[in-house]
């Protein structure tokens, strides 16, 4: 199992206000993901935790790796009316 890079206090209010808060519930997921793998959670315990599978939570780390908070906001769709 991978853990993330120790966050920091901005990234990790910032990531709680997203799971409490934020509209769209993958996004909530995904920002979830990245706190309990920072807590040492194993990738199969927090997919467990959020009804997905380990390979999900593995693609959402490494996308937290790559581009930070913009990463784990979902991309608009061309079948979303207002999001």
């Amino acid at each position: 199992m991978k853990l993330i890079t120790r966050l920091n206090e901005t990234e990790q209010k910032t990531l709680e206000d997203m799971r409490d808060n934020h509209k769209r519930k993958i996004t909530r997921k995904r920002a979830h993901s990245i706190l309990l793998n920072q807590e040492g959670y194993s990738f199969c315990k927090i997919g467990d935790i959020l009804n997905v599978c380990s390979i999900s939570v593995s693609n959402w780390v490494k996308t937290w790796e790559m581009d930070g908070i913009a990463g784990l906001i979902e991309k608009k769709h061309r079948y979303d009316q207002k999001s």
